[in-house]
């Protein structure tokens, strides 16, 4: 029978496992791993969660300790490999792991933003680029069509949108533009207080995203947003300068944080 915190600690890892695995470990660890495996990439915030409601409360951190302390290779070396390689095999995948079913996730703004992807929107300064994202923000926290026809002119209904949390970074405008241009856009929309928009302008400590994302992603996903804002690239990428080599620890980073 599979060690229930090897088990996980693989699975939080990327590593395969069978479904025979899963099956063989008592619940409510299969009961956790199923939840992970189904987890569309949040495996550790699904993880946190199972363990909140499927373990008592004495047992969750003991147990999130021992998962975190195994190696979730060691027991996925391939005979005849040394110990550095059987690390990259046992991250490896068949065909048939590209040809089992997957769901399809809907399109945060159809034909424009895939769930999970990362796009950089430039334009020439004083572009209003800040309050096309805004509003684009707005649509997809109310669950609305993005750019629909202004009445009586046309007669497409915008882009149909996933409704999801978003979140706004700002480094470049400050809290009393950012403030006026969000209860602009609240009063355009007609928008509650409560609607899933959080921001913040210039975070402390500054975020770097070349030195990396870690609580930016953890609250990314305890809100699950679907839609993060970073205003702008330069002043979040924590390089001297955005067309050097050094942008690419950034950009690994941010491709992380969609991820």
């Amino acid at each position: 029978m599979p060690i229930p915190e090897a088990l996980i600690a693989r699975i939080l890892a990327g590593v395969s496992v069978d479904a025979a695995e899963i099956e063989a470990v008592p619940e409510p660890f299969r009961s956790i791993a199923r939840r992970i495996v189904g987890a569309n990439g949040n495996g550790p915030h699904e993880f946190d969660k199972a363990l909140n409601e499927l373990l008592p409360e004495a047992e969750r951190a003991p147990f999130k300790q021992a998962v975190f302390a195994v190696d979730p290779y060691a027991e996925t070396c391939i005979a005849g490999l040394s110990e550095a390689a059987a690390v990259y095999a046992a991250q490896f995948k068949k065909l048939a792991d590209a040809l089992a079913p997957r769901p399809r996730l809907p399109n945060i703004v159809e034909g424009l933003l895939q769930p999970r992807s990362l796009s950089i929107w430039y334009g020439s300064p004083g572009s209003l680029k800040s309050n096309l994202l805004l509003d684009l923000c707005f649509s997809v926290a109310m669950g609305r069509p993005w750019l629909p026809d202004l009445p009586g002119s046309g007669l497409r209904r915008g882009f149909a949108v996933k409704p999801s949390p978003a979140l706004w970074i700002d480094s470049d405008n400050g809290v009393e533009v950012l403030t006026e241009r969000l209860a602009a856009f609240a009063r355009g929309y007609q928008a509650p207080d409560d609607t899933p928009i959080y921001w913040l302008t210039f975070p402390n400590p500054p975020i770097a995203a070349a030195k990396g994302l870690p609580g930016l992603t953890d609250y990314a996903l305890s809100v699950k947003a679907g839609v993060i804002v970073i205003d702008n690239l330069l002043r979040v990428a924590g390089v001297r300068d955005e067309n050097s080599s050094e942008i690419d620890a950034a950009m690994l980073s941010l491709r992380k944080l969609a991820r």
